[in-house]
């Protein structure tokens, strides 16, 4: 992006899925990259890629032996995920139900980075999506990352605005520009076609 949008700056702001929306409503921010589906009919999307979503465990953990996890060997593990209200924390506990891993909610972490951290000093195991891992995961000598074995989770990453806003043709045209460099450079990405 910096060579083909050199002049493009992005000021990125986390917070809470609602709290996000509800930024992006009032005029506080301009654009999301955001999961999909947002359910706001004010709001429009442009999805742009499905992520995969990993077992991440600690280097020592069984789980390590195997390229890929049975889901079925989730039960019984202790599961760390972001704090509710997060979209990926819903998705993690939906899969915990599914497989009877134990969610834990002695700390739920409000970014990766952290939780990425507790599943290095053995305190469980997560889940996290494919641009994570392959950025902040892979290159660690303390964790390692494997897909779930005939059940690939994921998420649906895209753009989110404000129909009102007169950049839509300039969100849309950025939108394709992401789109053509992830399919490019990141092949673990499902990168979804223009509607």
């Amino acid at each position: 992006m910096r060579i083909s949008h050199p002049n493009l700056r992005f000021y990125t702001r986390e917070a809470l899925a609602d709290q996000l929306l509800d930024q992006l409503e009032f005029g506080r921010l301009d654009l999301l990259f955001f999961p999909l589906p947002h359910r706001r009919a004010q709001l429009s999307e442009l999805p742009l890629f499905r992520e995969p979503l990993y077992v991440v465990v600690p280097e020592n953990h069984p789980f390590t032996q195997f390229d890929r996890v049975e889901p079925e060997r989730l039960a019984g593990e202790t599961v760390l995920s972001l704090e509710p209200g997060h979209r990926l924390y819903d998705q993690i506990k939906r899969i915990c139900d599914d497989f009877g891993a134990h969610l834990s909610h002695d700390y739920e972490g409000t970014s990766l980075d952290t939780i990425r951290h507790m599943v290095a000093m053995g305190m469980g195991i997560s889940l996290m999506p494919a641009l994570y891992v392959q950025s902040e995961v892979e290159p660690q000598d303390h964790v390692r990352a494997m897909p779930l074995v005939e059940l690939t989770p994921n998420r649906t990453i895209g753009m989110v605005w404000r129909r009102s806003t007169v950049r839509s043709a300039d969100f849309t045209a950025l939108g394709q520009s992401i789109r053509t460099i992830l399919s490019q450079r990141v092949p673990d990405l499902i990168v979804l076609d223009a509607p």
